[in-house]
């Protein structure tokens, strides 16, 4: 499945919850562009912009971005059944987190939500809320809130840990970087691009060059063709993805890509 930031995610939710409905045309001062604009150059949603790509007209979702939606939702609704709703909540939660990160405040309006949204969330064990007059006061994403948004990600790279270790041949080709996204979709990854991607990141210095020195090595050991030294690769950036979720959706398309040097 291809990976997208949190950002993304919470862009593709807003648009999907209102499918059925006439999307009101904003510009970059209303609500971030860049996360939609970057959907539509993944061909998950159809819309236009303006040439300073600040004004955003959304005409729907296509059918990969209807398939990753749908995907992302059942993967994490196996433990915390929860409503596409309240889904799309935690997701403009932990999106505005990290854009606050980088001084932009308030970019998804969680508090336009439904009160039974906030509340499912809280009874979930998903966030945490102080009420005042009946109305989330103040409210925090917590341990549970982070694993139900990225924990499939650690999932899939457990099961592409596994399915490396036990590839009984490799294939005749070298070490490739296409991450298939469905039977008629390919993302193209390149080496530089992931690394671009993590030094951009807004994570501590340390995560970054681990992170960095993390995938240069799982592709050498892709292009070596050696199993051993491709899954000790992965467990090492299964650890740095643990203290970096965001890196995820960065690094979990690469790592299938390379995994089908081997057959998987």
């Amino acid at each position: 499945m291809l990976g997208i930031s949190d950002e993304m995610e919470a862009a593709l939710a807003y648009v999907a919850l209102r499918e059925n409905e006439n999307i009101p045309n904003f510009d970059d001062s209303v609500m971030p562009s860049e996360p939609f604009i970057r959907l539509k150059d993944a061909n998950m949603l159809s819309l236009s912009t303006d040439w300073s790509r600040s004004l955003v007209v959304i005409y729907g979702i296509t059918p990969l971005g209807i398939e990753h939606h749908r995907a992302v939702l059942s993967k994490r609704r196996i433990k915390w059944p929860i409503s596409e709703e309240a889904d799309a909540l935690l997701s403009a939660i932990v999106a505005n987190e990290v854009l606050s990160k980088r001084g932009r405040e308030g970019a998804f309006f969680p508090e336009e939500a439904a009160h039974d949204d906030f509340a499912a969330l809280g009874l979930a064990g998903l966030l945490n809320i102080q009420w005042a007059d009946d109305k989330p006061y103040f409210y925090s994403v917590t341990e549970n809130g982070r694993s139900y948004i990225k924990g499939w990600f650690l999932e899939e790279l457990e099961q592409l840990k596994m399915e490396v270790n036990i590839a009984p041949t490799f294939n005749n080709q070298g070490a490739t970087a296409t991450s298939s996204s469905s039977a008629n979709n390919t993302v193209e990854i390149s080496l530089s691009s992931v690394i671009g991607a993590i030094s951009n990141a807004d994570i501590d210095g340390e995560l970054k060059s681990r992170a960095m020195a993390g995938v240069s090595e799982l592709e050498d050991a892709a292009k070596q063709k050696d199993v051993s030294k491709f899954a000790d690769a992965m467990e090492r950036l299964a650890s740095i993805v643990k203290d970096a979720t965001e890196l995820g959706s960065v690094i979990l398309p690469f790592v299938g890509a390379l995994a089908q040097t081997f057959g998987c």
